[in-house]
């Protein structure tokens, strides 16, 4: 007989001021209107807390106080999920998206030739494709002639409301950036680049960007 309580029935686990070397919750494949979890100022070693495939309407976890590691894991969600840290003594030691394998993989690339000393800018990506994308990564490289002593500052414009714009700065020695996890534009985001040769004599400068369609 499983250890762990059966969520298929109207089942409620309260364990209050326990001493623990670990709390497992597993929950799978359930079918629910809402479900909360709150662990609070617990003493166990550590809690993993892993959700598989739930057709859950909303998810609401909250651990507080817990002096022990917290891992959680989210797999094959249709919906969003939002992880919020406040008042950490200790370090977030890693936040990692794994992309779905639905969706297409976008590619965008943009280049100029660009004068020794001189600027140009360039339209990276325009979202056209009628719903968010995920950008991925950003690199850049330069060719005929090729010298490292230039630039491609990216301006990533999540939304067309948003205000203030996402400013990143590049040159061959520090690409790529990749972004882990994924940088999530509207509908309506685009992406500029403005190309800096620092060198004597021209040279073309390219960029490029992999997106993912959700």
């Amino acid at each position: 007989m499983s250890d762990r309580p059966d969520f298929t029935a109207n089942t409620a686990l309260n364990a209050v001021a326990d001493t623990l070397d670990n709390l497992p919750v597993s929950i799978n494949a359930q079918t629910l209107g809402s479900l909360a979890v709150d662990i609070a100022a617990q003493s166990a070693g550590d809690i993993d807390i892993n959700l598989n495939t739930n057709s859950v309407g909303s998810l609401s976890t909250t651990i507080d106080g817990q002096s022990g590691d917290v891992g959680i894991s989210f797999n094959s969600q249709t919906g969003n999920v939002d992880i919020n840290f406040e008042d950490q003594t200790g370090g977030v030691e890693s936040g990692t998206e794994f992309a779905a394998q639905q969706g297409d993989t976008l590619t965008a690339v943009v280049d100029r030739t660009v004068a020794g000393g001189g600027f140009d800018s360039g339209v990276l990506f325009d979202n056209s494709t009628g719903g968010d994308v995920i950008l991925e990564s950003l690199t850049m490289a330069s060719y005929r002639n090729f010298t490292d002593n230039c630039r491609a500052r990216f301006t990533v414009n999540v939304a067309s409301n948003v205000v203030d714009d996402v400013e990143l700065s590049m040159n061959p020695v520090t690409a790529p950036l990749v972004f882990d996890p994924g940088v999530r534009m509207g509908s309506t985001g685009n992406i500029t680049v403005l190309f800096e040769n620092n060198n004597s004599g021209s040279s073309i400068i390219e960029a490029s960007a992999v997106l993912r369609e959700l």
